[in-house]
């Protein structure tokens, strides 16, 4: 696990960042994905994006103490 506070905001924005060029890329391709794992890797993108907001709002609030 990870402990600072910077280095999972960097891990996070990483992770962020591969799931929306992947959730892109799935919908550049011609060959036919499921809608579920279509609907999967949106949500899974949803939640990557907001956790990275929570980390950002604590790695801010960290500088500032």
């Amino acid at each position: 696990m990870i402990k600072s506070v910077k280095n999972q905001l960097i891990l996070s924005v990483i992770t962020s960042l591969l799931f929306i060029v992947f959730t892109f890329m799935n919908f550049n391709n011609s060959y036919q994905i499921s809608n579920l794992i279509v609907n999967l890797f949106i949500l899974i993108t949803i939640v990557s994006v907001f956790n990275t907001g929570i980390l950002t709002q604590k790695y801010i609030q960290s500088k500032e103490e």
